[in-house]
């Protein structure tokens, strides 16, 4: 379903550049299995947990866009709340994203913008009837955000508590401040490759602090200490190696550093 909403909006179908099933599914499943364990701990009896891909992004979509489906037999309703609409706004020199969506930070962007009146516009006076007007909403937004730069509207929306941020690149994230204030990129330095820019784990542990122990392993790295601690032989290992089952390489040479540069080529 994601592909088709966001043909929605660009015309045709297509994918989102990023891996959000995986990725999505991957945070799914951690939940279901904290669950379990939680489950386990009260009662003392395991489970199987599965978490199905398909049925995972059919609920991950729908959950903003099932509206008239929600009911049965289905409504008809004339002013559909999507999120069609909802992006970065154009400043003078960049584009920023802004959230006015309560009714005090409505006032607040109104007073901003200089449209006081918008206030007390019975389209606009309250969040219950702004849903039904969001196209409205959206242009007087963008139409109002041009009038600045980005660095001018970010203070002022600050100032007056609407959250608002800059829309990055990929090449301006890398040197967003916060992102350096925090450290959140580690230039270290991989036994093979040199010099590489890593992403420290972004969640925070008072207790026990998450880190990267060591970079990530060559294809084949671990294959015999695996093996090994699963029962097998170091005659039994050798001959799967040989056998071409299964691969085995250390850190340095140059089988193993060609190997892991191939996993980013485009097939």
């Amino acid at each position: 379903g994601l592909p088709a909403l966001l043909g929605q909006i660009a015309g045709k179908p297509q994918f989102v550049p990023v891996n959000v099933a995986d990725r999505v599914c991957g945070i799914y499943l951690a939940n279901a299995t904290l669950a379990a364990l939680l489950h386990r701990a009260r009662t003392g009896e395991g489970q199987q947990v599965e978490v199905p891909m398909f049925e995972m992004m059919a609920e991950f979509v729908l959950s903003e866009h099932i509206w008239d489906d929600y009911f049965v037999p289905p409504t008809k309703t004339k002013n559909k709340i999507r999120l069609f609409d909802r992006r970065p706004y154009k400043t003078k020199d960049g584009y920023i994203c802004v959230m006015a969506s309560n009714d005090r930070m409505f006032s607040a962007f109104c007073d901003l913008i200089g449209r006081p009146e918008l206030k007390t516009d019975p389209r606009f006076s309250e969040r219950s009837v702004r849903a039904a007007h969001l196209k409205d909403v959206y242009a007087i937004t963008e139409a109002a955000l041009a009038a600045r730069t980005s660095a001018e509207w970010l203070r002022l929306l600050e100032q007056a508590d609407i959250p608002a941020t800059p829309m990055h690149t990929l090449e301006t994230l890398l040197l967003d401040p916060h992102l350096d204030d925090v450290d959140f990129f580690q230039i270290e330095e991989h036994p093979t490759e040199g010099k590489v820019r890593s992403m420290r784990l972004p969640m925070h542990f008072s207790a026990t602090p998450a880190m990267n122990r060591r970079p990530t392993p060559h294809i084949g790295e671990h294959t015999v200490e695996v093996l090994r601690e699963a029962g097998l032989s170091a005659g039994e290992i050798d001959e799967l190696v040989a056998q071409g089952i299964v691969r085995a390489t250390v850190p340095g040479d140059a089988q193993s550093a060609a190997g892991n540069r191939s996993i980013d080529e485009p097939a």
